[in-house]
Formats: structure tokens, C-alpha cells, sequence
């Protein structure tokens, strides 16, 4: 009697972990609620095969449920954010550097940066750049920002919005949840600036 109630408890173990396997493509195994379960395969990754999820190779991408990633198409091989889920553009610097709240001038060049974004529902960014400090205190900072999504190295040719105070800021209408906003930063050196974004006017 218990040698067949443990083949029955054995078999029961079997066919659960048999029906894990059975993830189709664009999901990966996983465990949700304490039990196998077929979960999404997340933004920057693929499940080709319905059991592991992948990161996707350079210069490609992947929005979420994938089962294969999406080339980045005329970047000139630029490549993505480190998530893979935003191509960079064609002409984007080699020195781009990605900013998240933070950002460190050392010269008076430009600086290039960019961030992606991963908001939905929303109209508009806010994007405003405030100095923290200044090794020289009689230095009168003017920082100057271009920034825009059509140009990865926007300046005065060519930027989408363009400001030039102590604490500029940037208002840039919304377009999807995985797209980079460039800025081209120019300050004094040994700044320390730091980056808010808010979203504004939700939609219904």
C-alpha cells in the first residue's frame, strides 16, 4: 500500500514537472505563486523555445513576449542601451554616456547623453537639470542643453528643444515607452548636475 501510494505521489511529481515544460515560445519556465508556471519572456530578452530566457545579442532588441529579437535597422551599428530595449542612433557619439538622475561634468565640452524611456500613458516628459555644486563659487554657471530624439548629438542646428539657464529644463511631448531622449550638456568643469524627470498630464 505505501509502496503504491509513493509511485502515485512520484508520478503526480512527474506529470507537474512535464506540464512546466510545455511553455511555448515568447515564455520562459518560471515559478509564480510557489508553482511552475509560463511567464513572459521581459524587454530586452527572447524565449526561443518556451524554457529559458535569452538576453539578445549587440545591436538588437526585444519589447516584451519575444521569441526572437529585432535588429536595429541604419544605426551603423551603434547599438542599444544596456537593456537592448532602445536603439541608439545613427549618430550617436562613441563617448555617449547614459544618464539615470546624475551626471558629472569634467571640461567645458560637450557632453552627450541620453536616457531611455519606459513610461506609458503619459503625454509629456519633464526633463529638468539642476547644479548641485561648483568648486569655484564665484563661477556664475550657465548651462546650456539641447536635447531631442530625431538627433542623438543635438546642438544648435539641430535639437528639438533648447534651453539655457542655471536649472533648465525641457518639456518633450511623449511618443512610446521605449525611446531615448538625447541631451547635449554644456557647462562649467567640476559640476555636479543632477537630472529629474516627471511625467506630466496623464491620459484617461
Amino acid at each position: 500500500m505505501i509502496k503504491a501510494f509513493l509511485i502515485a505521489v512520484l508520478c503526480c511529481i512527474m506529470m507537474r514537472e512535464t506540464l512546466a515544460l510545455s511553455c511555448r515560445a515568447g515564455t520562459y519556465e518560471g515559478v509564480a505563486f510557489g508553482s511552475p508556471a509560463c511567464m513572459p519572456c521581459t524587454p530586452g530578452f527572447y524565449c526561443p523555445n518556451g524554457v529559458v530566457a535569452e538576453r539578445c545579442p549587440f545591436n538588437t532588441v526585444s519589447f516584451g513576449s519575444a521569441d526572437t529579437c529585432t535588429q536595429c535597422a541604419d544605426n551603423a551599428n551603434r547599438g542599444t542601451d544596456p537593456d537592448h530595449v532602445a536603439c541608439l542612433l545613427a549618430d550617436a557619439p562613441k563617448d555617449i554616456v547614459q544618464f539615470n538622475s546624475k551626471l558629472v561634468l569634467t571640461s567645458s565640452d560637450p557632453v552627450s547623453a541620453y536616457t531611455t524611456l519606459r513610461y506609458e500613458n503619459y503625454l509629456y516628459i519633464l526633463i529638468r537639470i539642476k547644479q548641485v555644486n561648483n568648486i569655484d563659487p564665484t563661477v556664475k554657471n550657465m548651462i546650456k542643453v539641447y536635447g531631442g530624439r530625431t538627433f542623438a548629438n543635438p546642438g544648435p542646428a539641430q535639437y528639438e528643444r533648447y534651453s539655457n539657464s542655471k536649472e533648465p529644463y525641457m518639456l518633450l511631448p511623449y511618443t512610446s515607452s521605449f525611446d531615448n531622449v538625447y541631451l547635449t550638456i554644456i557647462g562649467a568643469p567640476d559640476t555636479t548636475l543632477t537630472i529629474e524627470m516627471s511625467l506630466m498630464q496623464k491620459r484617461s
